[in-house]
This record gives C-alpha cells, structure tokens and sequence, in this order.
C-alpha cells in the first residue's frame, strides 16, 4: 500500500490522490488474486505472487524514499494549519485502528463463514452444496487475506482503510471546489458521519464499495482534466470492482459507467477516448485482463448452473418492493425521515432538558400523516425511527442530512454540468434503491455510497463568501465531538459506551 502511494504521488499524483490511489489499487490486486487463486483451485498459490509483489513493493519504497520529507513536510502543514483538529484525527484514527483488531464493527459475518468453507474446500466451486451459490466476491473476499491465519478480528483494517480512503478522496474533490481550510472541513465533516466511524472497524464488504466508488469519481474528474490511459484503465476497473452484494449490486456500475460515459464525452468527445486506447492498444488490452475477473461473469454463469438464477436462490438478503411506484413514494419518505439523525445523545439531552424528543416527534409525524396514505406498502416491517449507535441500524448524523443532502441537491440546481450529472446519478441511484428494496431496519447500507460520494458537494455548497473562519471552526468542533461520540459507542467494552454516552451529553 506504502509502494502504491509513493508510485502515484511520483507520478505528480497530489498527495491526497496518490493515498486514496494506492489504498484502492491495493485493494484491486489482493482481490484480483485471491479470486483468480480459489477460481483454479489452489488458495494456496496466493503466496508466490504476494512474496513477489512484497518484493517488488520493498525496491520500489527503497527507490522513491525520497518523497518521504516531502510527504512529512505536507502534513506538518497541515498540523500547522489545524492545530487542534489534526491532532484530533490523528488520535481519532489510532482509535479506529486498535479497534479495528477486533473488527467489531458490522459486516456480513455469514459470507465469512461460507469463506472459512471455500478455504477449506480450496475453491468456490462447490457444486455439491447449492446453498453455497455466490454472491459477488470483489470486495469480500478480501478477508481471506486474515482468515487464512485465523486471525479474522484483524479483518477490522479493511473497513479502516477504505475509511482512510473516503477520507482523502474526499480532500482530493474537494480541493477543486475551494481552498485547504474549506476541503479539510469537509474532509473532517464527511469523516464523523457514524456510520462511517462504526463501519471503519468491519471487514468492509459495505465501506469497501462506497470508497472505491468515490475512487472512480476522483478517477473521472482526473480524466476530464487530463485524459491519461492509466486513470482509464483504473476507471474501469474501478466500476467493475463495484459489483459486491446483493440483487443492486449491478445498479451502481451502471450508473457510474453511464456517467464516465456522458461527462468524458460532453468534455473530450469520441474520439479522444477511442484515439486514447488506440495509442496504448499494449497497456490497455493488459490492463484490462482483470476486468474479466472484476465483472463476475464467471460467478453469474456458475450460479445459472449450479442453482439457476444469475445469483443464486435467496441471494437477495433483502425482500422486494412489490407495490413498485406507491411503495418507492413510501419508501423515500421513511428514508428521507430515517435521515434525520441527530444522534441519540442530543435526543436524550433535550429529554432532560426540555422534556421533547425528535425521534418521538417524527414518528408521530410519520404515523399521523403518511401511515393513513401509504400504510405497510413497500415495506417489509413496521416503520420505526431508531437512532440506535451501531453499524448496523445508524444513519449518518446530524452532517448528513443538514450538509450531504443539501449539498447534493444543490448540486443538481445550482452545480455546473459535471456536477450536476454526479447528483441525478445518485440521485437515481436513491429511486432505485426506494424502488427494488422494501424498507427494512438497516437499509442504510444502500445510501453508504451517497454519503460517501456527496461529500465532497459539500465544499461547492460553502463558498469563501459565505463560510468565514469562525464558521469552519464551529463545523471543526462539531465534527471532533461526532467522531468521539462514534469511536466511544464503537467500542466493545460497556462501561466506555456508558461513558461516552454521558460524554456527550
């Protein structure tokens, strides 16, 4: 990972795009690998081409060590500029770290029980058991690098460092918007969203994908501004790697592809994207050998096989909307009320001191007013407003909908064509989610990749004009007290919940 950002930050890469580059791009290689090793049947080759490549990444560390004072003199100003949020972040990150050793945040556990079988069968393909047909595998089965060893509470670090990711991307896109003070707000309001916090110690089947998203949108702003055949090709990989999931993990590659698609050519045309692999036809036609690996096309086809749905039967992991337009209306509404998620804390403070809870609030707002329109249509379960601190039932905080919902609506109205294509996207991404899914407790793990994406919208919606330094401050503060708030309720022990609990209040 180390190799993978002194290569891109050599290759005039900022320094916030080098790290989300190298993170992503190490990602796609242990991916790549271990898929291709359990497709053929032998895990254990896995090793000769990590030993290679440890290789390689040693000599390349070795070559361009010296970046290494430039890279420290870019976050010694940083810490300079941020005296007090830097260190904050620093702290919060080594937090996040120790506790992603014991991986207590969410993930889908029962992938990583049907992965300890695959190991131990040496392959995926296990034609005796149609119960084991394959959801898609780029981004879980990334795991295995740590259940091989039995060590599978270190599968924490995956989800810490798709974390890290979101984190610089998000600097990165903002930084086109406006200036470090403002992108580093930004960074730091996207970082303390809690169910960002809570998932940054899982196995990052739910993060991974929401960062490599935003990987691709800093991969597309790169081509726009220069077209360059390996942002191409990292691109399409990128998408490609986005299929992970459930039955809508085909949803966002295609509208990322689409939106590749329609930003390069309103701003290079055709034939510059054609003449750009044209002239590398080399580099291209072997960059783009893992993409056969990376479309899970050979997992669709073994699915038909073995159980004869493209992902298997009951792969779904969630039950449909069956009432389509009614229960999509429905289901955006119980979203758009899920979303304001002040936080349990607040709620119990204006309890003691006013006597008045939100959460109570919507809900009797949603039950007096929408329950009589739309009833149980398109839900799965009763509808009820939780703001419960863990990964599983959290939205993501107060920044979340006063800041990232916002931002990306005003992107939409008020954004100039590139930004503006990047909010319908995802906002269709919302009506199709609203649409196929019924709602259920824990259906924000479908907005993770808005959240994710539109942060960076958020430094286009607080211009200099209107964002002064007494401003950038107060969201400073507000975001280092989420970012406790979520570390503390993220730790395992009972008596630091209790803690944090009155901490924040």
């Amino acid at each position: 990972m180390l190799a993978g950002v002194l290569f891109f930050f050599h290759r005039e890469y900022t320094f916030s795009e080098a790290v989300s580059y190298g993170i992503i791009c190490t990602f796609l290689t242990f991916s790549l690998i271990f898929q291709i090793a359990f497709i053929i049947g032998f895990p254990d080759v896995s090793f000769i081409f990590e030993v290679l490549l440890s290789g390689a990444a040693l000599i390349v560390v070795w070559k361009l060590s010296r970046y290494f004072p430039k890279i420290f003199k870019i976050l010694k100003f940083v810490s300079v500029r941020h005296p007090i949020a830097f260190p904050v972040l620093l702290l919060v990150f080594m937090c996040l770290a120790f506790q992603a050793v014991s991986m207590s945040g969410v993930g889908d556990y029962q992938f990583l029980d049907q992965l300890k079988q695959f190991e131990k069968e040496g392959t995926f393909f296990i034609t005796s058991n149609s119960a084991m047909a394959l959801v898609p595998v780029n981004a879980k089965i990334l795991s295995h690098f740590f259940l091989r060893f039995g060590a599978s509470d270190a599968a924490g670090f995956l989800g810490f460092f798709a974390y890290l990711s979101i984190g610089f991307s998000t600097y990165a896109l903002s930084r086109r918007y406006a200036w470090p003070p403002t992108a580093f707000t930004v960074t730091l309001i996207t970082l303390s969203l809690p169910r960002f916090v809570f998932l940054a110690t899982s196995p990052g089947d739910e993060l991974i994908p929401a960062a490599s998203a935003l990987f691709c949108i800093l991969a597309i702003y790169r081509l726009l501004e220069l077209p360059e055949i390996q942002d191409l090709i990292l691109l399409i990989l990128g998408i490609l790697f986005e299929i992970s999931g459930s039955l809508l993990c085909l949803a966002l590659p295609l509208i990322l592809a689409a939106l590749s698609c329609i930003l390069f050519i309103r701003r290079h045309g055709k034939t510059t994207g054609i003449a750009l692999m044209l002239n590398n036809r080399k580099v291209f036609c072997i960059g783009m050998l893992p993409a056969v690996v990376f479309s899970q096309i050979w997992l669709f086809l073994y699915n038909i096989w073995t159980s004869g749905g493209w992902l298997g039967q009951g792969q779904s992991y969630f039950p449909l909307n069956v009432n389509v337009l009614v229960g999509a209306l429905a289901n955006m509404i119980r979203y758009l009320f899920e979303s304001i998620h002040l936080t349990l804390p607040v709620d119990q403070l204006l309890q003691r001191l006013f006597g008045f809870s939100i959460q109570s609030t919507l809900q009797n707002i949603y039950s007096f007013i929408f329950i009589p329109l739309f009833g149980s249509k398109g839900a799965a379960a009763p509808f009820v407003i939780t703001w419960i601190p863990d990964g599983i039932f959290s939205w993501f905080g107060p920044f979340g909908f006063l800041m990232v919902i916002p931002a990306i609506i005003w992107a939409m109205i008020r954004g100039h064509r590139r930004m503006k294509a990047i909010a319908v996207a995802f906002l269709g991404y919302f009506y199709i989610v609203s649409l196929v899914a019924a709602w259920m407790p824990g259906n924000a793990r479908f907005f993770t990749p808005i959240f994710a994406c539109g942060g960076f919208c958020v430094s286009y919606l607080l211009p200099p004009w209107r964002f002064t330094r007494t401003g950038k401050y107060l969201f400073q503060i507000i975001s280092i007290l989420l970012l406790i708030y979520a570390c503390l309720f993220n730790m395992d022990k009972p008596m630091i919940k209790i803690f944090g609990c009155f901490f924040c209040t």
